[in-house]
């Protein structure tokens, strides 16, 4: 006769048929809007994409978002300039996608961005300021973004810094933010984070959430991507108008920025 020895298989978490929990997903709601309904600009040798406003002046209240009254992606063609103008009291930041951009302003700050760079400026009232492309053979192209200042007449101001890449790939890299403990992107005067991602499609997909009382707005700098279920492709944007979360995948190597302020 044959011993058996019986063995005891662990219990199971869940029977048959049992239904599994999945993690709860709260999609934010999407305002898309594709690159063919936004303004373009071409004087002065640039093509501009004016994204909330039909201009180079601040959204009204009805087209701004939260705080953020402007936002516009420039291409300056070599050698050509953005002249000396004026604005409101306003934070102006700014991102380079490709070449450099030289900027001056009234109070006597100057210097080049590269590409990769970002820098924030607080423009009082009266304050002029300028961008110029230096090279005589490469177009420059850079995001710039205005934030309500919610104290008027602050003192201008200005901080910059260079990312490289890989500071931003497959992750939300914090560029700007109220603010900041140190590599946590420059200061701005508003409740603003403005963040920068480079996503490779083989990484699979990536989150973001925001936080109650919060929205934004998202732009496709250059690539094809999927945003809770909306197909938006290089130069397409999206508002957030409300809370909750993002879900992102790429279908190609995508670049983004994402500002999320209170609304």
């Amino acid at each position: 006769m044959h011993s058996h020895a019986r063995n005891h298989r662990p219990t199971r978490a869940r029977g048959f048929g049992e239904a599994i929990r999945l993690p709860a997903f709260d999609p934010a709601p999407l305002r898309v809007i594709r690159d063919a309904e936004m303004l373009v600009d071409t004087r002065f040798g640039h093509l501009v994409r004016w994204h909330l406003s039909g201009g180079p002046w601040p959204a009204s209240p009805s087209a701004a978002v939260g705080p953020l009254k402007g936002f516009h992606h420039a291409i300056l063609a070599p050698g050509a300039s953005w002249p000396m103008h004026v604005h409101e009291d306003l934070q102006a930041v700014t991102y380079v996608v490709s070449g450099a951009v030289e900027h001056a302003d009234s109070n006597g700050n100057r210097g080049v961005l590269s590409v990769g760079s970002v820098q924030q400026r607080w423009l009082g009232w009266g304050t002029e300021h300028s961008e110029w492309n230096p090279s005589p053979n490469e177009r420059a192209e850079f995001i710039q973004l205005w934030l309500q200042i919610p104290q008027p007449n602050l003192i201008a101001s200005e901080q910059q810094r260079h990312y490289a890449t890989e500071e931003r790939s497959d992750r939300w890299l914090q560029v700007a933010q109220l603010e900041c403990w140190p590599g946590d992107g420059l200061m701005c005067a508003q409740d603003a984070r403005v963040h920068v991602a480079r996503i490779d499609p083989s990484r699979g997909a990536m989150l973001y959430q925001f936080e109650p009382g919060h929205g934004g707005y998202m732009h496709v700098i250059d690539g094809d991507v999927e945003l809770n279920l909306e197909r938006l492709q290089t130069r397409d944007a999206a508002r957030i108008p409300s809370e909750g979360q993002l879900h992102v995948h790429a279908f190609d190597t995508s670049e983004l920025m994402l500002v999320d302020v209170p609304i």
